[in-house]
């Protein structure tokens, strides 16, 4: 197993995958890829769907920890959210907030992710 091409591929799922397909992606890349076998995969979606917090994070860490112990499953939850990371900041970089559309706009998801906190909460 070459670490190179394992850490690439928890990069490109973070790239590329969003919503319901990143664990997906990383079926994709882990199991048809060759490897991960898919009982593995499997065994580790059900485990991170139990596990508090995200359960792509979860899964990533589980399959990271597969691949290469601790070091890896570090590496693959850096590189799975660093993209996302990444154009956060970029974006609150870029974006002023003194013009009143940015402001409005940051003040509406604000209020959305109150709204989903809110509703996670009473579940």
């Amino acid at each position: 197993m070459r670490t190179g091409a394992v850490l690439w591929l928890f990069l490109w799922v973070g790239l590329t995958a969003f919503g319901a397909a990143r664990w997906t992606g990383l079926e994709a890349a882990f199991v048809r890829g060759g490897f991960l076998s898919e009982k593995d995969f499997i065994r580790d979606l059900a485990i991170s769907h139990t596990l508090p917090g995200p359960s792509f994070v979860n899964l990533s860490a589980l399959c990271g920890m597969r691949l290469g112990g601790i070091r890896m499953a570090i590496a693959a939850i850096v590189l799975v959210l660093l993209p996302g990371l990444l154009t956060i900041v970029a974006a609150l970089a870029w974006l002023s907030t003194s013009e009143p559309w940015v402001a409005r706009t940051l003040h509406g998801i604000l209020v959305g992710a109150v709204g989903v906190l809110a509703a996670s909460y009473i579940r």
